[in-house]
């Protein structure tokens, strides 16, 4: 028999509906892996148009707006910081990225520090548990390993019949048991050694990335010293004028000055986007050139981006 209410019908459905808000308010943020992801598109759609300062806006908001603190009290916290630090530094990492299409070199090395020091205290602060985790879950499969070694002869019998009596049915399900469980105990253990791969990988690279950019920066400012000191026919050993020689602003401006006015220095990119960022470093090195401007409309717009001498000397007053 139907169970009558006093209570309307749709009632229950207003009750859900009501609810819905509440739920949505309480759902978690995104994480930075989250938000990582979901800006990809947006910022390879802004560097395919050259648009760098929509990219580097994009990619700059994906920082964290405080220092992460990596939790080690136990293996799940150690395995959780780990790929949230992954993530942080992926994220410094695409904004020296962004920042290095923008030309501005320095500060891309800032973010590129960040991204190594924050990998370097991953791989630090999570070796000890995770390493833990790993080697209990290897012993813990290598015993499983132990008793199917024991038992190699047995086992291989008991898999070589086509028909199993009632006795060795069991037998096989001890067998199976013990297969799987060594099985579930490798997935675990390499489950760990993937962290601990991936912390040190990640500090490996970023390391590398930071050498080379420390070493970019440190040639751009031998070149721009070797191209003041070579007005100086005097000068016999080059490499130990270079070496001691300290560019100053205006040295940077002649530079970029005698560079936009080179075909053969400004004809060197092949591609589109690699001209653009450099145009854009000269900026950084020039910013109140009217000629590197006009050089970046130019090769923006396609063309070769050389200025005229007489253009690259006009300075604002």
């Amino acid at each position: 028999m139907e169970r009558r209410t006093n209570m309307p019908k749709h009632t229950a459905l207003a009750i859900t509906l009501l609810g819905v808000p509440a739920l949505i308010a309480q759902a978690p943020a995104k994480t930075t892996g989250q938000q990582i992801a979901a800006a990809r598109p947006a910022i390879k759609a802004a560097n395919d148009a050259f648009d760098f300062e929509k990219a580097q806006q994009i990619a700059l908001g994906l920082l964290p707006t405080t220092k992460p603190t990596f939790d080690a009290t136990s293996v799940r916290a150690a395995d959780q910081s780990t790929k949230a630090y992954a993530d942080y530094t992926m994220a410094y990492y695409m904004a020296y990225q962004a920042c290095d299409n923008m030309g501005q070199w320095e500060k891309g090395r800032e973010y590129l520090k960040t991204a190594c020091d924050l990998a370097k205290e991953s791989v630090e602060s999570g070796k000890a548990k995770l390493t833990e985790a790993r080697d209990d879950y290897k012993k813990l499969a290598g015993q499983f390993q132990a008793l199917l070694d024991r038992n190699a002869e047995a086992v291989a019998a008991l898999k070589a019949k086509s028909k199993l009596e009632d006795y060795e049915e069991a037998s096989m399900t001890m067998v199976k048991d013990w297969e799987a469980r060594k099985a579930e105990n490798d997935k675990w253990a390499a489950f760990f050694q993937y962290d601990l791969d991936w912390a040190q990988r990640q500090y490996d690279d970023f390391k590398k990335f930071l050498d080379a950019q420390d070493s970019r920066i440190k040639g751009q400012n031998e070149e721009i010293a070797k191209f003041i000191l070579q007005r100086d026919k005097k000068i016999k050993d080059m490499d130990a004028e270079v070496a001691k020689f300290t560019v100053e602003q205006h040295h940077k401006s002649q530079w970029a000055e005698g560079v936009v006015t080179t075909p053969a220095y400004m004809n060197a990119f092949p591609e589109k986007a690699d001209k653009v960022a450099f145009v854009r470093r000269l900026i950084v090195l020039d910013p109140e050139s009217p000629a590197l401007r006009q050089a970046l409309k130019d090769v923006l717009d396609g063309k070769s981006g050389v200025q005229p001498k007489a253009a690259a000397k006009a300075r604002k007053k």
